[in-house]
């Protein structure tokens, strides 16, 4: 990787080797190619600030997300500061599951 690197939560490794488990098992060297598309867009994604895009529905910019797709129905989704990869999600299953790994935010005090 040429840019700063990216930490993956504990349970990343666990999803993305599922999912390529399954791939795999439906025709040779396709789980393969999702673990090589899943470095290769994080390697790229680690050459800018702020990559990907907002994520629907998540109040908070320092969350992105990077699709996968066409080819595979998954997002690698980030939290920026600390760089983290939160989750390798499948799109159109419980695609929230993982809100509850996000580290919370400190309180701010109005009109302070």
């Amino acid at each position: 990787m040429t840019g700063r690197p990216w930490l993956l939560h504990p349970e990343v490794l666990e999803e993305l080797g599922s999912a390529a488990q399954w791939y795999e098992e439906r025709a040779a060297g396709i789980g393969e190619d999702l673990v090589t598309l899943f470095e290769r867009t994080l390697d790229a994604a680690a050459l800018h600030a702020s990559p990907g895009t907002p994520v629907p529905y998540v109040r908070r910019a320092d969350v992105r997300w990077l699709l996968l797709t066409p080819r595979f129905p998954y997002g690698i989704v980030l939290l920026l500061e600390p760089r983290t990869v939160i989750a390798v999600t499948h799109l159109h299953r419980v695609p929230a599951y993982w809100r509850r790994r996000l580290p919370r935010r400190a309180a701010t005090r109005r009109g302070s």
